[in-house]
């Protein structure tokens, strides 16, 4: 469910890119709006962690709202070059490993993997 709007915002964006002003609406503006924040959002959080030489292993409680924030702008990203590129948006698995990838700077090759990465995290004290 909360990849619905993403998913959905995804399209809209590659199809205003393409003709712009084509098909709009007050509620289209607000979903592209909601977009840019997301980014703003992702991107405050990886400016400040660059800042502090922090990784984002620090605090998980201190960086929820901007993780989850990071988190569905870099699953929305993945889903606009998808659409970009003709192809299917890609199934909860795949955004997982990509959102893990992007967030945790790792590479990883299952779901469980990234499981374990993240009870890793908060065994720590994140």
């Amino acid at each position: 469910p909360r990849l619905d709007r993403p998913a959905a915002t995804a399209v809209l964006v590659e199809q205003e890119s393409r003709l712009p002003g084509y098909w709009s609406s007050a509620e289209m503006t607000c979903v592209m709006e909601d977009a840019l924040r997301l980014q703003q959002i992702s991107m405050s959080l990886f400016e400040n962690a660059t800042d502090n030489g922090d990784d984002l292993r620090g605090s998980l409680e201190q960086h929820h709202p901007a993780l989850e924030a990071a988190a569905l702008h870099a699953a929305f990203e993945q889903m606009r070059e998808a659409v970009r590129r003709g192809r299917p948006l890609p199934g909860r698995e795949e955004l997982l490993l990509g959102v893990a990838r992007s967030l945790m700077k790792r590479e990883f090759a299952e779901a469980p993997q990234v499981a374990a990465a993240v009870a890793s995290v908060l065994a720590r004290g994140g």
